[in-house]
């Protein structure tokens, strides 16, 4: 089932700090996100997605 990093099984912000505690350095991106409504469905919900990551990639940075 598609969801939003902040509402699925797995703990964005906990995969996050390993990808940096073990020196991941490539790409982290959305593959599918689900459907919502509004002018541009897949582009606002990818938006969030990447909205979301950034932030919480810029968290990470401060600790």
């Amino acid at each position: 089932m598609e969801t939003f990093p902040d509402e699925g099984d797995m703990d964005m912000a906990a995969s996050l700090k390993v990808y940096k505690e073990v020196g991941y350095q490539y790409m982290v991106m959305p593959d599918h996100v689900p459907t919502i409504s509004g002018h541009d469905p897949q582009g606002v919900a990818f938006a969030y997605c990447y909205g979301y990551t950034a932030a919480l990639l810029q968290a990470l940075d401060t600790y």
